[in-house]
């Protein structure tokens, strides 16, 4: 696994929600305590971390598996069984996770090697999940006993689940808005990029294009300032009202709202009083088919200005060491090929964020939160 056997710490398997964005996300929430990380493939990241998983402030993850070992005697699996706190009923419930090219045959190979293992320890009534994920919900709603399994260079490696993040925020802030768009960013993803781009919590956050409002709710509610602006009158009269139907005063005080264009709005924030910028400018509607590269360049084409305004103005008002997170579309086209909008920062303060530990591709491709032919793409920058 390329993971020193000698380092200090354990090995920690965490399964991702939107790949790369998820591991820089954990890179700089763990900070200090993670020592090194290396991604073993869309689902999967593999970390050597000196402290448990206790904040559960993570969000682009699904599940957090630990120790990981590899599955070669059976010895090992029961002394992790020893180390970990097993239900004290007889009845339990199993799950094994599978990922990175296990197929059916191993995973079910792995199962029943788990469930011999456990009924050593005198369970009689065990019954195990025929899925080869259980889902995270599922798993703290049924109390299953999940096992994460991934392969590497033709050996499997397995770790049990020991960490979820809360999921409550999600339905919450999705069913109880009064204004809501199904091809907004999901609650999920506009944490990770909060967390990303703002880490320790600090200083005022702006979203120049806040729509309804999803990512604003969602800083409020980790307790950061916010700064919501939006051309649309209408738009901000819908923030205003999904703010109000899920954030309690005086939670309601941590955010202003303007209506202005991007392009006026450092007319009124102060130079270099902001924290983190994160923002999706555009929302592109769902196509029924693929369309023509010139049709979706030219679409692209039209809002490649608002990305511009956003560089200039996150040149103006970032503080030194701000975060800028944007959002940009990724169109799949009639031809095969896609159609993006690549941005460009030169002769600005801004440059690529790159971790120490982790230095991703840009733009971070995301493998969920899209339509059927309009993906997501992400940018993530540093003022100097």
């Amino acid at each position: 696994m390329n993971i020193k056997k000698n380092s200090v710490g354990f090995e920690c398997c965490f399964v991702l929600s939107f790949g790369d964005l998820s591991i820089l996300e954990i890179c700089l929430v763990l900070d200090y305590t993670l020592k090194e990380i290396k991604k073993m493939c869309d689902r999967i990241a593999v970390a050597r971390i000196i402290a448990e998983i206790k904040r559960k402030n993570i969000y682009g993850i699904h599940k957090a598996a630990y120790p990981v070992f590899p599955l070669e005697k059976k010895q090992v699996l029961g002394e992790v069984l020893n180390k970990i706190n097993l239900p004290m009923e007889d009845k339990m419930r199993v799950s094994l996770s599978a990922y990175c090219g296990i197929d059916e045959r191993i995973h079910d190979s792995v199962l029943s090697e788990i469930i011999s293992s456990i009924k050593e320890y005198g369970y009689t009534h065990i019954k195990y999940v025929r899925s080869k994920e259980a889902k995270s919900d599922f798993v703290m709603r049924k109390r299953v006993m999940d096992f994460v399994a991934y392969q590497d260079s033709g050996q499997v490696y397995l770790a049990p689940t020991r960490f979820i993040p809360d999921r409550s925020y999600i339905e919450e802030h999705s069913t109880g808005l009064k204004n809501y768009s199904t091809i907004t960013i999901s609650p999920r993803l506009a944490r990770t990029l909060i967390n990303i781009a703002n880490p320790e919590r600090n200083g005022v956050l702006l979203d120049p294009f806040c729509g309804t409002g999803t990512i604003l709710i969602e800083a409020i509610s980790m307790g950061i300032r916010c700064i919501g602006s939006d051309i649309s009158e209408k738009r901000i009269l819908q923030t205003r009202k999904n703010i109000e139907s899920i954030i309690q005063s005086p939670g309601r005080e941590y955010v202003k709202l303007y209506v202005a264009d991007v392009k006026n709005l450092a007319n009124k924030i102060q130079e270099r009083s902001i924290r983190s910028i994160v923002t999706e400018p555009i929302l592109l509607p769902s196509f029924k088919a693929r369309p023509s590269k010139k049709t979706a360049s030219e679409l692209l084409a039209r809002s490649s200005t608002l990305y511009s305004e956003t560089i200039s103005l996150a040149d103006k008002i970032l503080e030194t060491g701000g975060t800028l997170a944007i959002v940009v579309p990724v169109v799949l086209t009639l031809d095969g090929g896609e159609v993006t909008i690549k941005l460009n920062t030169d002769g600005t303060r801004l440059s690529n964020l790159l971790h120490e530990k982790f230095k991703p591709s840009y733009p971070i491709r995301l493998p969920y939160e899209s339509t059927r032919f309009v993906k997501r793409a992400i940018y993530i920058f540093k003022a100097a």
